[in-house]
């Protein structure tokens, strides 16, 4: 089996980038979050650019406000299934409340989202780790179990 190339970002990361050769399109911080998304988006997207500072760039932006509010709406409409109830009167009798809806559909698209940024077991099995134990994705690895 062929070995993995390492990516760009890493060795960038590592110092292991050959000489002459650019930083990669998009590489740097990601910045602070839009001021049009929620006080609760931006809460989110604090906690998780510190967090997944080793793999986010700055072209990773509007997918990270997507997840961002995604995930926002999902902690909102799973405290309003808490206090109000998985069902809700109709006119024609008991039905799903639409918060439950919500759910259903934020939980599906922070799911996906949380793929594209390496959020899930599988994502991080394409991840290249690399293999030195103290490099700088050691508190990642350690953190997820890689």
């Amino acid at each position: 089996m062929p070995r993995r190339s390492i990516p760009t970002e890493i060795k960038v990361i590592e110092g292991k980038l050959p000489p002459g050769a650019k930083n990669p399109v998009g590489a740097g911080p990601i910045g602070a979050p839009y001021p049009s998304m929620s006080p609760a988006a931006q809460e989110i997207w604090g906690e998780l650019t510190e967090e997944w500072a080793v793999v986010l760039k700055r072209t990773d932006r509007q997918a990270m406000k997507i997840y961002c509010e995604a995930r926002a709406e999902l902690d909102e409409a799973m405290d309003r299934v808490a206090r109000e109830g998985m069902t809700v009167m109709s006119r024609n009798g008991e039905t799903i409340s639409p918060w439950v809806r919500l759910v259903d559909i934020r939980r599906e698209t922070c799911r996906k989202m949380l793929g594209e940024f390496f959020g899930t077991p599988s994502a991080r099995g394409r991840q290249y780790v690399g293999d030195n134990d103290d490099g700088p994705f050691s508190p990642i690895a350690a953190k997820y179990g890689l």
